[in-house]
């Protein structure tokens, strides 16, 4: 099972869908199919309930476009979520209307997956620009910077203990 700190992560992450614990993927076997990113939703909606409340009450209730410019052009994935933080849907389409934006490109996506740590690696990733995730409207602008804040307090005090 994930530690805390994997799943906290993992809350805020669950945006590109892209860096969930699922198991090794060899590079060469690194797809951006639908198919083979399915299962890291079973493995974060399966460890939900370790995702802290403030994270999850912010991933509540999302409509998530998540895009991906690979080297035969640009991937798009839909992503929604429910009143308890649960991905509900997830399909290779661009999100209606939607609340949150994750932009990454496929060497990026492809690190994280393939990573034996996709949490460290999606993390450093993150904090090195090649991975920007921002709401969409003034409202959704200030939950995402809420979640941020929280993971970066999270990190900031794991290392106190």
């Amino acid at each position: 099972m994930p530690n805390r700190r994997t799943v906290i992560i993992s809350g805020l992450l669950v945006m590109t869908l892209l860096m969930f614990p699922v198991g090794t993927v060899s590079a060469q076997e690194c797809s951006l199919d639908a198919d083979q990113l399915n299962p890291l939703v079973d493995v974060y909606n399966e460890n939900l309930d370790q995702v802290p409340g403030l994270v999850k009450g912010q991933l509540s209730d999302q409509r998530i476009d998540v895009r991906i410019d690979a080297a035969d052009g640009e991937r798009r994935f839909a992503v929604s979520t429910d009143s308890d933080g649960r991905v509900t849907q997830f399909e290779e389409a661009v999100a209606e209307d939607p609340t949150v934006r994750v932009e990454t490109d496929e060497s990026t996506t492809c690190d994280v997956i393939t990573s034996d740590d996709p949490a460290a690696t999606f993390n450093q990733a993150y904090e090195n620009g090649d991975i920007e995730v921002t709401g969409v409207g003034v409202t959704n602008r200030v939950k995402i910077g809420a979640v941020k804040v929280g993971v970066s307090v999270v990190k900031s005090l794991s290392g106190l203990f």
